[in-house]
């Protein structure tokens, strides 16, 4: 079988709109984090890639909170 790029980066899509309602405060971090564990579930689920997934937090979001790299204290190497 082979993978099925279109579910990874349609799964990034929904990623990048779950972490913009965050930066916006209309959802919490633990619920932006939900959404994202269920967007990869269901890419690894029906034969995506899972690196698509979350190709657009790669860019400039820290894993950890989710904040961008620049504000984030984990990030930069700060202690807490």
């Amino acid at each position: 079988m082979m993978s099925n790029h279109v579910i990874g980066y349609g799964m990034n899509e929904v990623v990048e709109t779950a972490v913009t309602m965050f930066e916006k405060f209309e959802i919490s971090v633990n619920a932006c984090k939900k959404i994202i564990n269920a967007g990869l579930d269901s890419s690894c689920r029906y034969d995506g890639n899972k690196y698509e997934t979350i190709e657009y937090l790669y860019e400039d979001h820290c894993g950890n909170c989710l904040k961008k790299r620049s504000s984030c204290a984990w990030a930069l190497g700060n202690s807490w």
